[in-house]
Order: structure tokens, then C-alpha cells, then sequence
């Protein structure tokens, strides 16, 4: 069985970095941490599938998922700081 391509962008927004895996242009996976999220992608068997990323792990991608993460990761980063508030 052959499993789609898989895609892992990395973000940083300042306050919050994250790990988006995209299956062709779907969000299908999300890692979120304050500190060391690449740990946690590289600890998880999602990286098995994936074949290309931001930051250094498989071949390189850049492109508009990048966008689309940091819109992602940025929106959540803002809730969270009003839920703090």
C-alpha cells in the first residue's frame, strides 16, 4: 500500500513553535511546544512517513505550507495568550 507524501513545517512565532504534517495540502498532525517541539516530532512514529521538512530532516521543502503553519501556529499562540489574560 502506498502512503501519500507527508510534509513536516517547522514555525517559530516567538512566543510559541510548532511542527505542522501536511498530507499533500491537509493539515494532518501538529506539534506544539514552548521550548523543543523537534524532540517531540523526532520522538513520534509520524516521522516515519514523513519524506521532506523545513528543518533539516529529509529532503528540503520550501513553499507555501510554510505560510499556511505560521498562520496556524500563530492563531493558537494568540488564544492562548488571551486565555492566560
Amino acid at each position: 500500500m502506498k502512503t501519500e507524501r507527508r510534509t513536516a513545517v517547522y514555525v517559530d512565532t516567538g512566543n510559541l513553535k510548532g511542527i505542522c504534517i501536511f498530507r499533500g495540502k491537509f493539515l494532518e498532525g501538529l506539534f506544539l511546544d514552548l521550548k523543543d517541539v523537534e524532540s517531540e516530532f523526532l520522538s513520534s512514529s509520524i516521522k516515519e512517513e514523513v519524506m521532506e521538512s523545513n528543518f533539516g530532516f529529509k529532503e528540503k521543502y520550501t513553499g507555501e505550507l510554510e505560510t499556511i503553519c505560521n498562520r496556524i501556529v500563530s492563531r493558537i499562540s494568540e488564544r492562548l495568550n488571551t486565555i492566560k489574560q
